[in-house]
């Protein structure tokens, strides 16, 4: 069996993109985004074989209504049994490759999944001023909340949470990459050549997204960079999201991570 890669970090953060650059390696292989759509692989493993690795469907909103403690996995939820059902559907001959946004929490388990095999962590971290803005896109996730700014701190506290439990989990990774989105839409190539190091593959030219690619992964937008702080309709009106009102609560309360990552806020233009 090969090592494998596992791509964690949070919905529309980046890991879809860095996993289709991956996958356009040679040696690299995986079930998500293939026959089964986007996070499919986790869902097949969900149902056939362990409830806990990923979200449960009945949940509204999923993983981003803030289930990160009760979906949380460690090594104590090994089993044999399970170890058995996961690897019939993992390649034999490549390098593994899966993404889910619920995997920031189940690290040490997945880890004790493929003992004595390697196992390859990349963390894509996102702007707090972005990501906390995300409830407000997604309202039908949190039926519970009213206010608006009630769903900023929805989105505050869901970053806080995730970023803690793979803090304290992270002291038993053998191997863990941390990767800020903004860096790698800015600098595809010298950030993947950077993360195939890391998961010790050789990078090669075809990785980096090249027409005739997707409109939305070619070129690679710098402006994405700040998605979510302004909502689009199907109608391709814009609204501006982002507030000064609103960023003071992200400081508030995101204040330690922003300043961790290296994070600021843009004007409201």
């Amino acid at each position: 069996m090969n090592s494998s890669i596992y791509i964690l970090g949070f919905t529309h953060g980046g890991r879809t993109l860095l996993s289709r650059m991956l996958r356009a390696h040679s040696e690299v292989e995986g079930i998500t985004d293939d026959l089964f759509g986007a996070d499919g692989g986790t869902t097949v493993l969900q149902e056939k074989i362990h409830p806990k690795l990923t979200t449960p469907k009945d949940d509204i909103g999923g993983w981003e209504a803030g289930l990160q403690k009760k979906q949380r996995c460690t090594e104590k939820d090994f089993t044999q049994q399970i170890k058995k059902e996961y690897f019939k559907y993992i390649p034999k001959d490549k390098i593994f490759l899966d993404k889910s946004s619920g995997y920031i929490v189940k690290t040490r388990f997945i880890q004790k999944l493929w003992e004595p095999e390697d196992v390859y962590f990349i963390f894509v971290m996102r702007n707090p001023y972005v990501l906390a803005y995300k409830p407000l896109l997604y309202k039908h996730w949190y039926p519970e909340l009213k206010k608006d700014e009630d769903f900023i701190y929805k989105g505050c506290k869901n970053i806080n949470e995730s970023i803690k439990i793979l803090d304290e989990d992270s002291k038993y990774l053998k191997h863990l990459y941390t990767l800020r989105f903004e860096d790698f839409i800015a600098r595809p190539e010298e950030e993947i050549k950077k993360i195939c190091e890391f998961v010790k593959i050789k990078f090669h030219d075809d990785m980096i997204p090249k027409p005739p690619n997707r409109k939305k992964w070619y070129p690679i937008r710098s402006e994405l960079a700040w998605q979510h702080r302004i909502k689009i309709d199907d109608y391709f009106n814009s609204k501006i999201l982002a507030t000064e009102k609103y960023d003071r609560i992200i400081e508030k309360s995101c204040g330690d991570l922003i300043k961790r990552f290296g994070y600021n806020r843009k004007p409201y233009i």
